[in-house]
């Protein structure tokens, strides 16, 4: 009792002590709710700005507006609990990804959300990496550009504020839905929920920007892969990229597409599909790519 008044006094006597006390009694109760509860620490910026501080030391910028979460891919204090299934699933595409990128590797990121999985990382630890990430939702978009800046990557990520599909145009995108938002090519009634956002085929960006290489493409975009690989076509053909792309039927039926539909054309494209053990994630290969024996040994499965 004697202590807490004591405690209460100093807000009239010494209000900078005042302060200092109280923030030190915040910070040590927060510094023990991270360790007790095994959470992701966090580092707060002069501005204000929170960003957690990922297991492989990434910075991710943390919307504290939003309560049940941030708008992003890995982005939850909990990422050791309620996040924890998505380890196993990173991992062993990582693995993959890892293998086969090396010093100089240009890497395409489509639909790259808050950039963790995977534009960051890569341009994080390979050497030389020239990276480039297409995304269109303008709530994400700050998360992205925060992230670039805080791990100190405007030098190796190029962003591009545009979505990719099969030609050049005006799409809509579903709001508030993060990591699972998706594009729809017609106006839709309810056109409040919807954001008009831009988009462009990869084909087109290739011949504009001359890229004469490009190691990997990732695509994860809710469905519209389909709608993505027919305006990747001379790109795929010519330069061959290894792909991780995301194939879910439910999804793909948004844009009139199947799986079997997407399987058919990667195959005609002499690319070979192996399933991830974990989800939905498939590595497109190359018949006779060396990476088909570390797909196997990660227990991807050859469809």
């Amino acid at each position: 009792m004697i202590e807490r008044l004591k405690y209460q006094l100093y807000r009239f006597i010494n209000p900078n002590l005042f302060r200092r006390m109280n923030l030190a009694r915040k910070v040590s109760n927060l510094a023990t709710l991270i360790s007790s509860q095994k959470l992701v620490p966090i580092e707060i910026q002069t501005n204000g700005d929170a960003y957690l501080v990922m297991p492989d030391g990434i910075k991710l910028f943390y919307n504290t507006d939003i309560q049940r979460g941030t708008l992003g891919d890995g982005q939850s204090l909990d990422y050791y609990g309620t996040e924890k299934r998505y380890l196993k699933d990173a991992k062993a595409a990582e693995k993959v990804i890892f293998k086969h990128l090396k010093k100089g590797t240009s890497y395409i990121d489509v639909g790259a959300n808050n950039g963790y999985f995977y534009a960051i990382k890569i341009a994080s630890k390979i050497q030389d990496a020239s990276v480039i990430c297409f995304e269109p939702d303008p709530y994400i978009l700050p998360h992205l550009q925060k992230n670039i800046k805080i791990n100190k990557l405007q030098d190796k990520i190029t962003l591009i504020k545009k979505g990719l599909s099969d030609k050049k145009g005006r799409f809509y995108l579903r709001k508030g839905l993060g990591a699972s938002g998706y594009l729809v090519n017609e106006r839709p009634d309810n056109i409040d929920l919807f954001h008009a956002v831009q988009t462009v085929a990869l084909d087109d960006v290739v011949k504009d920007q001359k890229i004469k290489k490009i190691d990997m493409i990732k695509i994860d975009i809710e469905g519209g892969e389909h709608r993505f690989l027919l305006g990747a076509q001379k790109t795929l053909k010519k330069l061959k990229p290894v792909l991780l792309i995301e194939l879910r039927d439910e999804l793909l039926k948004r844009s009139g597409a199947s799986f079997d539909q997407v399987k058919n054309m990667v195959t005609a494209l002499g690319y070979d599909l192996y399933k991830s053990p974990y989800n939905d994630d498939y590595f497109a290969v190359q018949k006779t790519h060396k990476l088909e024996a570390v797909l196997k040994s990660e227990r991807f499965k050859k469809i």
